[in-house]
Protein backbone atom coordinates (compact mmCIF):
# COMPACT_ATOMS: atom_id res chain seq x y z
CA UNK A 1 0.00 0.00 0.00
CA UNK A 2 1.72 3.11 -1.36
CA UNK A 3 0.70 5.57 1.54
CA UNK A 4 2.99 7.54 3.74
CA UNK A 5 3.88 7.24 7.67
CA UNK A 6 1.12 9.87 8.28
CA UNK A 7 -1.55 7.83 6.88
CA UNK A 8 0.29 4.49 8.11
CA UNK A 9 -0.29 6.26 11.78
CA UNK A 10 -3.66 6.82 11.19
CA UNK A 11 -4.29 3.39 9.96
CA UNK A 12 -2.87 2.49 13.22
CA UNK A 13 -4.94 4.72 15.10
CA UNK A 14 -8.62 3.94 13.14
CA UNK A 15 -7.83 0.16 13.28
CA UNK A 16 -7.07 -0.37 17.35
CA UNK A 17 -10.94 -0.19 17.25
CA UNK A 18 -12.09 -3.72 19.06
CA UNK A 19 -15.83 -3.17 18.06
CA UNK A 20 -14.80 -3.91 14.36
CA UNK A 21 -12.21 -6.36 14.84
CA UNK A 22 -9.03 -5.72 12.74
CA UNK A 23 -4.88 -6.47 12.32
CA UNK A 24 -3.74 -3.15 13.88
CA UNK A 25 -4.16 -2.95 16.94
CA UNK A 26 0.19 -2.61 17.46
CA UNK A 27 0.38 0.54 15.49
CA UNK A 28 -3.63 1.92 17.31
CA UNK A 29 -1.82 2.03 20.72
CA UNK A 30 1.86 3.24 19.34
CA UNK A 31 0.51 6.09 17.76
CA UNK A 32 -2.48 7.21 19.25
CA UNK A 33 -3.66 10.83 19.72
CA UNK A 34 -3.93 12.89 22.65
CA UNK A 35 -7.64 12.41 23.66
CA UNK A 36 -8.15 15.91 24.10
CA UNK A 37 -6.48 17.18 20.88
CA UNK A 38 -7.05 20.89 20.45
CA UNK A 39 -9.92 20.96 22.10
CA UNK A 40 -8.25 20.77 26.06
CA UNK A 41 -10.74 23.20 27.35
CA UNK A 42 -13.90 20.79 26.14
CA UNK A 43 -15.15 24.63 24.41
CA UNK A 44 -13.95 23.59 21.18
CA UNK A 45 -14.31 26.93 19.97
CA UNK A 46 -17.95 27.15 19.57
CA UNK A 47 -18.94 28.03 23.13
CA UNK A 48 -19.81 24.37 24.27
CA UNK A 49 -19.85 23.23 27.87
CA UNK A 50 -18.20 19.82 28.75
CA UNK A 51 -19.87 16.63 28.54
CA UNK A 52 -20.54 16.90 32.54
CA UNK A 53 -22.43 19.63 32.07
CA UNK A 54 -24.43 18.68 29.00
CA UNK A 55 -25.07 14.97 29.55
CA UNK A 56 -28.15 13.69 30.69
CA UNK A 57 -28.80 12.53 34.70
CA UNK A 58 -32.27 10.76 34.28
CA UNK A 59 -32.32 7.12 34.49
CA UNK A 60 -32.51 5.35 31.38
CA UNK A 61 -35.50 2.88 30.96
CA UNK A 62 -33.62 0.39 28.17
CA UNK A 63 -30.55 -1.51 28.91
CA UNK A 64 -27.48 1.37 28.11
CA UNK A 65 -25.15 -1.41 27.30
CA UNK A 66 -25.39 -4.53 25.23
CA UNK A 67 -22.50 -7.13 26.08
CA UNK A 68 -21.38 -10.02 23.52
CA UNK A 69 -19.03 -12.06 24.50
CA UNK A 70 -16.60 -12.95 22.18
CA UNK A 71 -16.89 -11.01 18.41
CA UNK A 72 -20.24 -10.50 17.18
CA UNK A 73 -21.01 -13.31 14.09
CA UNK A 74 -21.16 -11.05 11.02
CA UNK A 75 -21.23 -7.19 9.83
CA UNK A 76 -25.16 -8.16 9.66
CA UNK A 77 -25.93 -8.69 13.03
CA UNK A 78 -22.88 -6.10 14.60
CA UNK A 79 -24.93 -3.07 12.48
CA UNK A 80 -28.56 -4.13 13.53
CA UNK A 81 -26.73 -3.89 17.32
CA UNK A 82 -25.15 -0.54 16.61
CA UNK A 83 -28.78 0.49 14.55
CA UNK A 84 -30.41 -0.58 17.73
CA UNK A 85 -28.18 1.43 19.81
CA UNK A 86 -29.15 4.40 17.52
CA UNK A 87 -32.72 4.26 18.13
CA UNK A 88 -33.05 3.82 21.91
CA UNK A 89 -30.97 7.53 21.73
CA UNK A 90 -33.81 8.91 19.31
CA UNK A 91 -36.07 7.71 21.79
CA UNK A 92 -34.56 9.53 24.47
CA UNK A 93 -35.65 12.96 25.33
CA UNK A 94 -32.49 13.89 26.94
CA UNK A 95 -30.23 13.08 23.75
CA UNK A 96 -32.81 16.15 21.83
CA UNK A 97 -32.22 18.32 24.56
CA UNK A 98 -28.63 17.80 24.35
CA UNK A 99 -28.19 17.73 20.55
CA UNK A 100 -30.09 21.02 20.68
CA UNK A 101 -28.13 22.43 23.50
CA UNK A 102 -25.18 21.70 21.12
CA UNK A 103 -25.94 24.10 18.19
CA UNK A 104 -27.55 26.41 20.49
CA UNK A 105 -24.17 28.59 22.17
CA UNK A 106 -24.52 32.14 22.04
CA UNK A 107 -21.27 34.84 21.72
CA UNK A 108 -19.73 36.83 24.74
CA UNK A 109 -23.20 39.29 24.30
CA UNK A 110 -25.23 36.46 24.68
CA UNK A 111 -27.26 38.37 22.03
CA UNK A 112 -26.08 36.36 19.26
CA UNK A 113 -26.14 32.52 18.34
CA UNK A 114 -23.09 31.29 17.14
CA UNK A 115 -24.29 29.40 14.91
CA UNK A 116 -27.02 30.90 12.28
CA UNK A 117 -30.34 29.36 12.37
CA UNK A 118 -30.80 26.52 9.43
CA UNK A 119 -26.65 26.25 8.87
CA UNK A 120 -26.69 22.55 9.11
CA UNK A 121 -23.54 22.05 8.01
CA UNK A 122 -21.92 24.33 11.08
CA UNK A 123 -24.57 22.33 12.79
CA UNK A 124 -22.57 19.15 12.22
CA UNK A 125 -19.36 20.48 12.24
CA UNK A 126 -20.57 21.60 16.35
CA UNK A 127 -22.16 17.97 16.91
CA UNK A 128 -18.14 16.69 15.28
CA UNK A 129 -16.28 19.19 17.77
CA UNK A 130 -18.12 18.48 20.37
CA UNK A 131 -17.59 14.39 20.16
CA UNK A 132 -13.85 14.87 19.74
CA UNK A 133 -13.96 17.36 22.94
CA UNK A 134 -15.83 15.19 25.06
CA UNK A 135 -15.15 11.48 24.07
CA UNK A 136 -11.81 9.78 24.43
CA UNK A 137 -11.48 6.57 22.51
CA UNK A 138 -11.40 3.66 24.07
CA UNK A 139 -10.89 0.09 23.38
CA UNK A 140 -13.93 -2.89 24.34
CA UNK A 141 -13.09 -4.90 26.88
CA UNK A 142 -10.80 -7.59 26.35
CA UNK A 143 -12.98 -10.33 24.25
CA UNK A 144 -16.19 -8.67 24.39
CA UNK A 145 -18.22 -6.67 21.57
CA UNK A 146 -20.14 -4.15 23.47
CA UNK A 147 -22.51 -1.80 21.99
CA UNK A 148 -23.97 1.57 23.69
CA UNK A 149 -26.18 4.15 23.58
CA UNK A 150 -25.47 8.10 23.16
CA UNK A 151 -26.28 8.52 26.75
CA UNK A 152 -23.83 5.69 28.03
CA UNK A 153 -21.02 6.75 25.71
CA UNK A 154 -21.30 10.38 27.00
CA UNK A 155 -21.72 9.58 30.64
CA UNK A 156 -18.18 7.39 29.90
CA UNK A 157 -17.05 10.29 28.15
CA UNK A 158 -15.53 7.36 25.95
CA UNK A 159 -15.87 4.40 23.50
CA UNK A 160 -14.33 2.67 20.25
CA UNK A 161 -15.42 3.91 16.59
CA UNK A 162 -18.90 1.70 17.07
CA UNK A 163 -19.58 3.90 20.35
CA UNK A 164 -18.28 7.11 18.30
CA UNK A 165 -20.83 5.94 15.31
CA UNK A 166 -23.84 5.77 17.07
CA UNK A 167 -23.55 8.38 19.42
CA UNK A 168 -22.97 11.05 16.62
CA UNK A 169 -25.71 9.65 14.58
CA UNK A 170 -28.11 10.24 17.33
CA UNK A 171 -27.10 13.17 17.58
CA UNK A 172 -27.37 14.54 13.94
CA UNK A 173 -31.43 12.94 13.96
CA UNK A 174 -32.13 14.74 16.62
CA UNK A 175 -31.70 17.99 15.08
CA UNK A 176 -33.29 16.68 11.76
CA UNK A 177 -29.64 16.02 9.76
CA UNK A 178 -29.55 12.38 7.86
CA UNK A 179 -27.22 10.07 9.17
CA UNK A 180 -25.49 7.45 7.45
CA UNK A 181 -22.51 4.72 8.95
CA UNK A 182 -19.67 4.24 6.48
CA UNK A 183 -17.87 0.79 7.75
CA UNK A 184 -14.57 -0.31 6.09
CA UNK A 185 -12.14 -2.74 5.26
CA UNK A 186 -8.62 -1.90 5.03
CA UNK A 187 -6.00 -3.53 2.61
CA UNK A 188 -4.16 -4.37 6.21
CA UNK A 189 -7.31 -6.70 7.23
CA UNK A 190 -9.43 -9.50 6.00
CA UNK A 191 -12.45 -8.18 7.18
CA UNK A 192 -14.35 -4.75 8.26
CA UNK A 193 -12.34 -3.25 10.82
CA UNK A 194 -13.52 0.53 11.21
CA UNK A 195 -17.14 2.39 11.37
CA UNK A 196 -17.85 5.76 11.32
CA UNK A 197 -21.07 8.21 10.59
CA UNK A 198 -21.61 10.21 7.91
CA UNK A 199 -24.16 13.40 7.49
CA UNK A 200 -25.92 14.48 4.16
CA UNK A 201 -26.71 17.67 3.27
CA UNK A 202 -28.94 19.55 2.02
CA UNK A 203 -30.50 18.62 4.67
CA UNK A 204 -34.02 17.86 2.38
CA UNK A 205 -32.64 16.06 -0.47
CA UNK A 206 -28.88 15.00 0.75
CA UNK A 207 -26.55 15.44 -2.77
CA UNK A 208 -22.94 15.34 -0.48
CA UNK A 209 -22.30 13.27 2.29
CA UNK A 210 -19.55 14.08 5.12
CA UNK A 211 -17.48 11.61 6.91
CA UNK A 212 -17.88 12.57 10.90
CA UNK A 213 -15.11 9.69 12.11
CA UNK A 214 -14.34 11.84 15.62
CA UNK A 215 -12.42 8.80 16.75
CA UNK A 216 -9.77 10.26 15.11
CA UNK A 217 -7.58 13.25 15.31
CA UNK A 218 -8.02 14.32 12.06
CA UNK A 219 -10.76 17.47 10.64
CA UNK A 220 -14.33 16.71 9.97
CA UNK A 221 -15.05 15.63 6.60
CA UNK A 222 -11.73 13.27 6.42
CA UNK A 223 -12.03 10.39 4.70
CA UNK A 224 -9.33 7.19 4.54
CA UNK A 225 -7.82 7.42 1.13
CA UNK A 226 -8.52 4.95 -1.69
CA UNK A 227 -5.00 2.98 -1.13
CA UNK A 228 -5.95 2.49 2.39
CA UNK A 229 -9.42 1.19 1.62
CA UNK A 230 -10.32 -2.48 0.00
CA UNK A 231 -14.08 -2.34 0.74
CA UNK A 232 -16.55 0.00 2.12
CA UNK A 233 -20.08 -0.39 2.66
CA UNK A 234 -23.25 2.19 4.04
CA UNK A 235 -26.06 1.45 5.99
CA UNK A 236 -29.11 3.73 7.41
CA UNK A 237 -28.23 4.78 10.81
CA UNK A 238 -31.68 3.29 12.14
CA UNK A 239 -33.12 -0.18 11.29
CA UNK A 240 -35.58 -0.60 8.72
Amino acid sequence: MSVGKLIMGVAGILMGAQGIKGGLNALGEATAPSPRGPHASGKAGLGLAPASQLAPTTTESAAPITLHPGSVANLTERMRNIQGQILKGMRDPNMLILARKIVSGKDATGKHWLIEEKDNLAEAKAIFAYMRANVRYTSDPYEVDTFETARATLKAQSGDCDAYSATTATLLLQIGIPAELVVIQTTASKSPDHIFAACGLPRAYPTKWYAMDASVNLPFGWFPPKAMVSKAWRFKALPR
